[in-house]
């Protein structure tokens, strides 16, 4: 893709970029979409002296993976981070039980399991406590708009 866009005084006037960095076109385009814009892709022929590109393709997919996953949590934060944090909370609760057994059974503690345990719980509970916060976040700021 050449970055080369063109839009028109509607898409310019209801778009607000908030994204910075390799975001930007995920952004606007995803942007555009949701508020029912025409995006028209027009083929161009472009030719490129010497280096293409200031990031190498892992660099940029990254920045834009990313860019896309904050905008996505962001806007449903109770399905992408409060689900996954329930999910590591019985996992880790799992783990923990499975910790208890076998100290019962054995007079032993298993660290390895252990530790995962209290790990999952502790990313569990941050990641439910982060989607609350968000979605408080999300409704007062819509109440204010």
């Amino acid at each position: 893709q050449s970055g080369f866009r063109a839009y028109n005084r509607k898409a310019l006037q209801t778009i607000k970029i908030t994204e910075t960095g390799m975001g930007v076109d995920s952004q606007i385009l995803l942007d555009a979409a949701e508020k029912g814009l025409n995006i028209v892709e027009v083929p161009i022929t472009v030719t490129y002296q010497g280096k293409t590109s200031k990031h190498n393709p892992i660099d940029h997919f990254t920045m834009v993976l990313s860019s896309l996953i904050r905008r996505t949590a962001e806007r449903n934060p109770l399905l992408y981070l409060a689900l996954p944090g329930i999910l590591a909370i019985l996992l880790g609760t799992t783990a923990g039980l499975r910790v208890i057994m076998i100290f019962m059974r054995n007079h032993a503690i298993a660290i390895g399991t252990a530790l995962i345990a209290v790990l999952l719980l502790t990313v569990g509970f941050l990641l439910i406590i982060t989607a609350i916060i968000i979605q408080i976040i999300k409704s007062l700021t819509q109440r204010t708009s």
